[in-house]
């Protein structure tokens, strides 16, 4: 989702996102900014009537194509910024429960080949930008899941079986990178998140080609 910088008078005022509408109508949400003329009354409603008119001035120039508007003496502009492009590329390198632990007693090595059959943690190669990032990530079909699955005679192949989800804060946040800091912007650890699921067949599909090459 677009995010949108406004100025007031040549001032930074506020940050929001950007909600664009087919039809080309677009809405401002989540700012936290006041905007309008100062001096005017809070009690009685005038500041917030100047500031909704202000977001509703902006809002309309913003669909017909222009770059500032005037509305109660005061002069607004904007700058839209686009979200990064987010691509999954494929599954990445660690697959932490592939070796065995150190000391490994038969119960937790049986665990952790229960734990195979059903997902994989491990990370997940994806480009942010310009930036590749090791993801740390599970995929495959959740315990909540799993009983359904039984029942359907084993099946971990089915789509709606499939999810991917984040097992602890550090999958994201020291996820390594190509390029620059390591970790993902917390801002975008849900996009990142959302664009794993939806490539979660093909992840796990490529997880069970990996799985047949250790036959």
């Amino acid at each position: 989702m677009p995010t949108i910088h406004i100025s007031q008078d040549g001032h930074y005022a506020g940050t929001a996102e950007l909600i664009q509408f087919p039809d080309g109508t677009v809405t401002i949400e989540d700012c936290s900014a006041i905007l309008g003329p100062s001096g005017l009354d809070h009690a009685s409603g005038e500041q917030q009537a100047a500031a909704e008119r202000a977001y509703e001035a902006i809002e309309a120039a913003i669909a017909a194509g222009e770059s500032s508007v005037a509305v109660d003496g005061c002069v607004y502009t904007w700058a839209v910024e686009e979200p990064p492009t987010i691509k999954v590329l494929g599954l990445g390198d660690d697959n932490w429960d592939e070796e065995p632990l150190p000391q490994e007693t038969e119960e937790e090595r049986l665990q952790r080949e229960s734990r195979r059959t059903w997902e994989r943690y491990g990370t997940v190669r994806v480009q942010i930008g310009e930036v590749v990032y090791e993801v740390g990530c599970a995929i495959g079909v959740p315990e909540y899941l799993r009983a359904t699955a039984e029942a359907a005679g084993g099946d971990t192949t089915r789509p709606a079986y499939l999810a991917a989800w984040y097992v602890t804060w550090s999958d994201w946040a020291c996820a390594p990178a190509s390029a620059g800091p390591d970790g993902i912007p917390e801002d975008l650890k849900d996009d990142v998140l959302g664009a794993i699921s939806d490539a979660v067949v093909r992840l796990w599909q490529e997880y069970q080609q990996e799985l047949d090459g250790e036959d």
